[in-house]
């Protein structure tokens, strides 16, 4: 059997220790094919560096995560653009793109802003999506519902209710991660997932 990882980070600092162990770890136990979502601008090269080693294993996706939405979006934004235009054939999504509220919402605007021209590239370019969403899925609804197409994609890490689920699918056309918290005693993710 093999099995897919759809979302991990492994070309971040936090694995520079045992980043190699890591991904033997991964091959190993027959996951054969893992997809790199990009953060930042910082990240795009360690990312493409780590796909690089590994051309059979990883996948990357490009985009500007909704964290890293700040004053300067509009400059880190072309940057973006301006990778997935030069590299085009080397990113299978856009992504990870959406909204995040829960620790700040001084960008809450300009994200919007983000996730509706990043959603744009994805239409226009014929990809798929992966979606960040954390405290916004109002937000994030909000944005599909004003665009007269929606790309295809996933909610990673998706841990919302039965009515959540409904609500996105009404938009467009998604599947859902589920993590680890699926497991947690006192989630109600467990519920969720028939659904």
């Amino acid at each position: 059997m093999q099995f897919v990882d759809t979302h991990t980070h492994i070309y971040l600092p936090e694995f520079d220790a045992d980043r190699k162990e890591v991904v033997d770890r991964a091959l190993d136990a027959g996951i054969t094919k893992m997809v790199l979502p990009n953060v930042d601008l910082g990240t795009i090269g360690p990312m493409r560096r780590l796909a690089s080693e590994y051309p059979e294993n990883f996948s990357m996706a490009i985009g500007l995560h909704p964290t890293e939405v700040n004053q300067d979006w509009e400059k880190n934004l072309k940057v973006i653009y301006d990778e997935l235009d030069a590299h085009s054939t080397e990113y299978i999504a856009i992504g990870e793109i959406g909204i995040d509220l829960y620790w700040d919402k001084t960008f809450r605007k300009e994200q919007m802003q983000v996730l509706e021209q990043q959603l744009k590239w994805a239409i226009e370019r014929d990809l798929p999506v992966i979606i960040h969403c954390r405290e916004g899925l109002n937000e994030v609804l909000d944005v599909m519902d004003s665009m007269n197409e929606v790309p295809v994609g996933v909610f990673h890490s998706f841990g919302g209710s039965i009515e959540d689920v409904r609500r996105s699918r009404n938009t467009g056309d998604f599947y859902f991660g589920i993590n680890g918290i699926v497991t947690f005693k006192n989630s109600r993710l467990k519920d969720v997932l028939p659904e």
